[in-house]
């Protein structure tokens, strides 16, 4: 993805993980994503604000609406 056809970008949280959106000048609402294409996750907001500094990235809205950073998180491979 080029920084430039990004609109805007939001950090959210959701229960105890932060992940990273961006809405490209299409409309379009995508994810950060790792290498292997899946949804990149943080544990802490300063990491995540490293990762869009390190993009060229220096602004952004925070949402932390769904945040409970005391919420465990539900191994999805544990249920049969």
């Amino acid at each position: 993805m080029n920084i430039k056809s990004i609109h805007s970008t939001s950090i959210k949280a959701q229960g105890p993980s932060i992940y990273i959106e961006f809405e490209l000048k299409s409309g379009d609402i995508v994810p950060a994503k790792t290498l292997k294409g899946d949804i990149k996750h943080w544990s802490t907001f300063d990491t995540a604000i490293k990762y869009l500094k390190n993009k060229g990235i220096h602004k952004a809205t925070i949402d932390i609406e769904h945040w409970n950073k005391q919420q465990q998180q539900l191994d999805l491979g544990q249920i049969k």
